[in-house]
């Protein structure tokens, strides 16, 4: 991957996709198109990092026409342009084995992907059959829907830690993730194999589950969501951007106006 030498600091732009870099309504990322183009040939690479599996992330962004690494279900992995995947955590059999151990507590009621047909995948999340079945393609975590009680949620997350489990909340879902994952610790492992270690990071996402990566990022934006407030980052941060546009359109108008000001 090219990078451009002069500057001082090589820039990395890390990404959410849903209702980032996505709209949350339609998926659709033309908005965001010009910033893209402008990242493009300031050889900056747009790097996702994403509740997706590898199926859907590279199915979109062979569509935007990003020839970039991909950073998957939530910091799970990570797979080079080059076709080479480094494993994170566990794999998919594992979590699955010990959600379903869970599961024999009758107050743990929770519906998740591997319980779900192709078709109901799609029903739940608005996804075509195509892009649900990309969707049920996972590689180490099992996003769910909740269907207990309230109450019963925090003992799930107790039980869930017993197993080396966490659970973070997406957009549409829950996550049950191997313990230590995270998308800030998958940006880490990322800028080292890309022998980027002092690059300046700039992240953009919209959920609790960026707030990671936002917290750690030189440059963070935090996407605008027509669906539930902006999420809650630490007061020390130095170097925010809230967007006021939806998803691409906020993305567009952040990243311009950040390359603008870092150099013209």
């Amino acid at each position: 991957m090219h990078h451009n030498q002069d500057q001082e600091q090589p820039f990395i732009i890390v990404s959410d996709l849903d209702g980032t870099l996505l709209d949350h309504h339609d998926y659709s990322w033309h908005n965001a198109k010009p910033a893209l183009e402008e990242a493009k040939r300031r050889q900056i690479p747009v790097v996702p990092c994403t509740s997706k599996t590898f199926s859907e992330t590279l199915h979109l962004i062979k569509d935007i026409g990003l020839e970039t690494p991909i950073i998957c279900e939530n910091g799970s992995g990570i797979a080079l342009p080059e076709g080479k995947v480094i494993d994170l955590a566990p794999r998919y059999p594992l979590i699955i084995e010990k959600l379903q151990l869970l599961k024999r507590d009758s107050r743990f009621q929770f519906w998740g992907f591997h319980d779900m047909s192709i078709e109901e995948v799609a029903r739940q999340t608005g996804l075509s059959i195509e892009e649900a079945a990309n969707a049920k393609d996972r590689r180490y975590s099992e996003p769910f829907l909740w269907q207990g009680k309230e109450p019963a949620f925090d003992e799930f997350e107790r039980a869930a830690k017993k197993f080396n489990i966490d659970i973070v909340q997406g957009g549409r879902f829950y996550h049950a993730l191997s313990r230590g994952v995270s998308k800030q610790r998958a940006i880490n492992h990322l800028l080292q194999v890309l022998h980027m270690p002092n690059a300046h990071v700039i992240a953009l996402g919209d959920s609790t589950n960026d707030v990671s990566m936002l917290t750690k990022a030189d440059t963070a934006v935090v996407v605008n969501n027509p669906t539930r407030d902006f999420p809650a980052l630490p007061a020390e941060h130095q170097n925010i951007h809230y967007t006021s546009a939806y998803g691409p359109a906020g993305w567009n108008s952040a990243i311009m106006k950040i390359l603008e000001n870092n150099h013209g």
